[in-house]
């Protein structure tokens, strides 16, 4: 099978956390594709490297038994009253390996991002799963570890060049809507957040 131009890609990051816990982060990338489609194998290498310059900025700050496992990327489609996963494109390892020897902290407690699009209610909300205590002072991150926070946040919403033409476009889907919303920027909080708890595959 093969991804075309204007098909749009779930790419679910899962790993385990210290205490068994799975936790998940959930991205959306719509492809640009103007010639042939692109083969499943190929899409999948690329949405692992998107996935991979993003948390090389943050893996040195998250413990190291957090263990990161197969991104999983499929397609969504709008179907006339929802978005539903229509196709399994594929999965595949990630090289990342968080290294931090410092205590965790408690898994609801985590820093997060937020990538705006141009419609003000429709954001994509990250939480940073199995990050160290000692990167922050009370509630308020360090300066430094903003900065890599800022990083990722801008490998996120920064396109996944294919080709001279080809790219994917990270956004988020319109809930309710047959709308695609690409990032336009993006705020990073120097406090950590309260993530609440999802089931597995659902969340952004």
């Amino acid at each position: 099978m093969s991804v075309s131009n204007g098909d749009v890609l779930k790419v679910t990051v899962e790993a385990t956390l210290i205490d068994g816990s799975i936790a998940q982060n959930v991205f959306y990338l719509k492809a640009h594709i103007l010639g042939i489609p692109m083969g499943d194998t190929t899409v999948v290498d690329y949405c692992v490297d998107y996935v991979e310059a993003a948390y090389s900025n943050i893996e040195a700050s998250m413990v190291e038994e957090t263990i990161f496992g197969p991104i999983q990327v499929d397609t969504v489609e709008w179907t006339g009253t929802k978005w539903e996963t229509t196709y399994h494109v594929g999965e595949a390892d990630v090289d990342l390996e968080p290294s931090s020897t410092n205590d965790p902290f408690p898994n609801q407690i985590a820093p997060f991002t937020v990538a705006h699009t141009e419609r003000p209610k429709s954001k994509g909300r990250k939480f940073l799963f199995g990050y160290h205590e000692q990167t922050a002072l009370g509630s308020y991150l360090t300066a430094g570890e903003v900065t890599l926070i800022a990083a990722f946040l801008t490998d996120v919403i920064n396109n996944q060049t294919l080709g001279a033409l080809d790219y994917l476009e990270p956004g988020v889907i319109r809930k309710g809507a047959n709308e695609f919303l690409p990032f336009t920027s993006g705020t990073v909080q120097n406090v950590v957040g309260t993530q609440r708890r999802r089931r597995p595959g659902v969340g952004v």
